[in-house]
Formats: C-alpha cells, sequence, structure tokens
C-alpha cells in the first residue's frame, strides 16, 4: 500500500467519524511529531488536544448563541472604575465559576445601569 493511499483511508475515517479538526491537522501535527521525536503516542496525543480544543470552541459558541444573550460583553471590557461599590476581586473569583461546584446561587440586585447585564453576560 502507498503513502498516498494509506493518507486517502486515513482521511476518510477521520471524516466518517467526524473529526474533521484531526482531518485537517494530521498532516502537519504528522510532519511536526517526526521533527520533534514525539513517537506515535506523541502524534496522536497532539492530533487529540487538537480535535478536542476545536470541539470545547464549538460548544461554547454554540451554546452562548443558545443563551441569546442581548449583545455579548466581555468581562475584561467592564469599568469597574464607574461603580465602586462593585468588588473586582469578588467578580473575578465568580468567573472562575467556583459556585457552579457547590451549587450555590448568584443573584446581582441594584438600580438601572450600573453593569448588572454586563457582568451576567460575559463570554
Amino acid at each position: 500500500m502507498t503513502e498516498e493511499t494509506r493518507k486517502e483511508i486515513v482521511m476518510t475515517y477521520l471524516k466518517q467519524l467526524r473529526l474533521n479538526r484531526m482531518a485537517r491537522d494530521c498532516e502537519s501535527a504528522s510532519r511536526e511529531a517526526e521533527q520533534r521525536g514525539l513517537g506515535y503516542l506523541g502524534y496522536l496525543q497532539s492530533l487529540l488536544e487538537g480535535e478536542l480544543a476545536h470541539r470545547q470552541e464549538q460548544q461554547m459558541r454554540q451554546r452562548l448563541k443558545a443563551a441569546a444573550f442581548p449583545y455579548q460583553k466581555r468581562l475584561e471590557d467592564f469599568d469597574f472604575s464607574l461603580i465602586p461599590c462593585v468588588s473586582k476581586v469578588r467578580l473575578l473569583e465568580l468567573a472562575q465559576g467556583a459556585f457552579l461546584s457547590s451549587h450555590d446561587n448568584v443573584l446581582f440586585i441594584g438600580p438601572s445601569g450600573i453593569g448588572k447585564t454586563h457582568i451576567c453576560s460575559w463570554a
């Protein structure tokens, strides 16, 4: 079996398994693994890491789209100087998401215009 035939078969398998990122990256990852002397497992690890990162990114985009936030904001864009009563340290702590695993509720209360929606819809 020639190398080209083998490549076509692998690409077909990857596409049938819907491993699109791996199909796209398999040749470049192969060359890199060979240059760095990573061996078969290193090559496979590199491909799997790329596929996993790609899928996680896609899932995040899908979840943000499904959430239908009124607009997309980033926590880095929040101007803490305008609202001194908002603790930057506490907010960054909440952004880590520890409250999710402990099943705690988070409630943002305050007058209109202080950035509650911005904080709640950050991505």
